[in-house]
């Protein structure tokens, strides 16, 4: 199975939050930073936890009194490629249990571990 390294999701969802406007909230409002941690933290769920989780994140974005335009942006962004996207379905960068499955990519590092 491919899989998408979590690290260039996260980088490319990051950039997002700065394009939404949402870098300076971010670090100075704690409902922000809470928000926007959990949805990083989408990948580290089980797959089928992640549609449910989604769901209440996206809830409580539609619901934030002062941001919920660039909020909701920021969902719009992430669900899109991420989320709805046959192309690349949540197993493949879901990272729940990456410890029981393959560590690397790089094969000459896999073998030498043994």
């Amino acid at each position: 199975m491919i899989c998408v390294a979590w690290c260039v999701v996260a980088s490319l969802v990051f950039r997002f939050t700065e394009n939404c406007g949402l870098t300076i909230p971010y670090c100075d409002e704690l409902d922000i930073q809470s928000l926007l941690r959990r949805f990083w933290a989408l990948p580290y769920l089980p797959v089928i936890s992640i549609g449910l989780m989604f769901a209440e994140l996206k809830d409580e974005a539609a619901a934030h009194p002062v941001h919920s335009a660039s909020l909701l942006q920021y969902v719009d962004y992430f669900e899109r490629p991420w989320m709805r996207n046959r192309a690349v379905p949540k197993r493949m960068w879901s990272v729940h249990n990456v410890a029981a499955r393959k560590r690397t990519n790089n094969d000459s590092k896999a073998w030498n571990r043994k």
